[in-house]
């Protein structure tokens, strides 16, 4: 095995061996589904998303959710990366969301609209199109509204 900082390789045992978890702050994770237990993408008892705070030594990670004050400390065993959202994206709510995490707010099912801003806690600010001002909202309520744009054709007429 290499190391950093050393010349020569080492030898190690599997058993004594520990892949690194590959977790880096600003990441976006969600609970990864465990059979018997809580339902995918719950942290701590809760559906959402969190934002990679702090990767300790040991194997562990703090957290950042909006839906919560203080972070959350949890072993990188049981989170896996999900991918971020992005300010410009258009989004539209989680097909069979019952209610956000704060409630409707103006804001209905069917609402489309795009992100103007992301806290680093994963919180996102959305413009919904027809709804005045910002909605607060958890990414976890939310999935990207794929948009196409199509090439503009000049029809040129010979002449």
């Amino acid at each position: 095995m290499r190391v950093p900082g050393r010349k020569s390789l080492w030898k190690v045992s599997p058993g004594d061996v520990e892949q690194l978890p590959g977790f880096e702050v600003g990441d976006w994770v969600c609970s990864k589904p465990s059979p018997g237990s809580r339902s995918s993408n719950d942290l701590n008892g809760v559906r959402s998303i969190a934002v990679v705070h702090s990767v300790q030594d040991s194997g562990y990670l703090e957290l950042a959710c909006c839906f919560r004050k203080l972070k959350l400390l949890t072993h990188y065993t049981e989170v896996e990366k999900v991918p971020c959202f992005k300010v410009g994206q258009y989004v539209r709510f989680r097909t069979g969301l019952v209610e956000p995490r704060w409630g409707w707010r103006g804001a209905q099912p069917e609402s489309r609209g795009f992100l103007t801003g992301i806290h680093a806690d994963g919180e996102v600010k959305v413009a919904f199109f027809g709804l005045p001002g910002l909605w607060r909202g958890d990414p976890a309520d939310l999935e990207i509204e794929q948009m196409f744009m199509l090439p503009f054709v000049e029809n040129k007429k010979s002449g």
